[in-house]
């Protein structure tokens, strides 16, 4: 079993699994918790699937994270709140 492990790299932490092949699907990913989850994941391996509601300037901070993620990284709209 992996265990996760904090490695220093300038401030960012990464955890030490290998998520290369696997997609993350990260709801509310722009900004705060979610973005830094997506990032992460993201530095581990996987595609990360970025979603935000379309409220604000949601949209627009998530085409900013999947613009510095690069091809792994898809910008998907979408309200997962109580139907």
């Amino acid at each position: 079993m992996d265990r996760a492990r904090e490695t220093e790299e300038g401030s960012e932490k990464l955890i030490g699994i290998d998520l290369t092949g696997k997609t993350a699907v990260i709801t509310g990913a722009s900004p705060g918790l979610g973005e830094a989850f997506a990032r992460m994941l993201h530095r581990a391996g996987a595609n990360v699937a970025v979603g935000y509601v379309a409220l604000g300037q949601n949209r627009m901070n998530a085409e900013k994270i999947v613009a510095e993620l690069g091809p792994r990284a898809l910008p998907v709209e979408g309200d997962v709140r109580d139907p």
